[in-house]
């Protein structure tokens, strides 16, 4: 057993990936001594540790057809787009039997990462028994708006990716809402008080993968460059040049 850990990430479908690296641990014997699954990958977790090799991905991809698996009408009457019922009653204990014995032989530690819906902050839960643990896998893998809150000893809990996601998000909304307002809102009209004057933005540059993008956008009084902004999308690369510019205006002033 290797003295590491194993992180198994979320994504929905894309989880069939995680499963077939799972698949190929299996066959060869590869373990860890700390495994930490998080929404989806959560659910691929429990497959791994009872040594079930192909159970992970027909869990994922067999019921795709079956309305009490996956569907708006469960959405509707039950509050959980994936039915409760089935994926943690129906399906583990008929239709594909999950392995308690050998789960419980497992020596080392696996932990779901769940989010307190309260705090906004990921919390690591240890799985024990998967029978007495099973809110914990389903609350790491309870999606905003399609799932109810699992509560857990009191607290409440959704998807384990929440917090992540919004920390990656943020940074756009925040630097959109105030860099447009008080930069580029201000810019045109100090441009538009000359008629011949022609404002734009040009995207000089872009770099990084889709997760971590990477902009250099400069704006031009007619074809003249006059500054130069950077920011993680476009809009906000367009208002960072925007601000430059008022600075050169003199209509901010430098801190």
């Amino acid at each position: 057993m290797y003295q590491a850990g194993l992180v198994l990430e979320g994504g929905g479908m894309k989880g069939v990936y995680t499963a077939g690296v799972l698949d190929f641990f299996t066959e060869k014997g590869i373990d860890f001594s700390h495994i930490y699954g998080v929404s989806a990958g959560a659910c691929h977790m429990c497959s791994y540790l009872s040594r079930q090799k192909g159970r992970a991905l027909s869990v994922s991809v067999d019921y795709l057809d079956t309305r009490r698996y996956c569907s708006l009408e469960s959405l509707l009457t039950s509050g959980d787009l994936f039915n409760v019922d089935f994926c943690y009653h129906l399906i583990p204990e008929y239709l594909y039997p999950y392995d308690y014995e050998t789960f419980e032989k497992y020596p080392g530690k696996a932990y779901s990462v769940v989010t307190n819906i309260e705090t906004g902050q990921p919390e690591y839960l240890r799985v024990r028994d998967i029978r007495k643990d099973i809110d914990k896998i389903r609350a790491s893998a309870s999606l905003p708006l399609v799932a109810r809150n699992v509560k857990i000893d009191g607290k409440l809990y959704l998807d384990g990716g929440m917090e992540v996601a919004r920390k990656f998000i943020l940074p756009f909304i925040t630097e959109g809402k105030h860099a447009e307002a008080d930069y580029k809102t201000r810019l045109q009209e100090i441009v538009q008080q000359n008629p011949e004057e022609r404002l734009s933005y040009v995207v000089e540059s872009e770099s990084g993968p889709d997760h971590d993008k990477h902009f250099v956008v400069a704006v031009r009084f007619n074809s003249d460059r006059v500054a130069r902004g950077e920011g993680r999308s476009k809009k906000a690369a367009e208002q960072c040049a925007a601000k430059e510019a008022l600075k050169l205006l003199g209509v901010i002033k430098e801190k």
